[in-house]
């Protein structure tokens, strides 16, 4: 049985840099939900402060996210549009991924999950 691919990045932000980073991410969301069908969460969160941004990525598996890689580069780097990288982060601070669960939660419940 295949699990769910789960992917959390977190970026560090220039100071000010959080609503052009919002801008360059908004295009990328609309993006990711009119070519990428299986993808079924593509969520980002920033700090309070503004200063970091978290990517929350759920894919059905990992093939997924080998196709999501693949078209965001060629999204990014499309040489009709020219698009580069957003200048807005300042470095990656984290990643993550999550293939197989450890232990499972009650939908009706998180307490389970202590």
């Amino acid at each position: 049985m295949s699990h769910p691919f789960i992917f959390v990045s977190t970026f560090r932000l220039k100071q000010g840099k959080l609503e052009a980073f919002k801008e360059m991410c908004q295009g990328l969301v609309e993006f990711v939900e009119s070519n990428e069908p299986r993808v079924i969460a593509f969520n980002l969160y920033a700090s309070e402060d503004g200063t970091e941004v978290s990517n929350v990525q759920v894919h059905p598996d990992a093939d997924s996210m080998v196709s999501h890689m693949r078209l965001l580069r060629e999204h990014i780097w499309a040489p009709a549009t020219r698009r580069a990288p957003s200048r807005s982060a300042r470095a990656t601070r984290s990643t993550e991924t999550r293939v197989t669960p450890c232990w499972r939660c009650s939908r009706r419940s998180t307490r389970a999950c202590r």
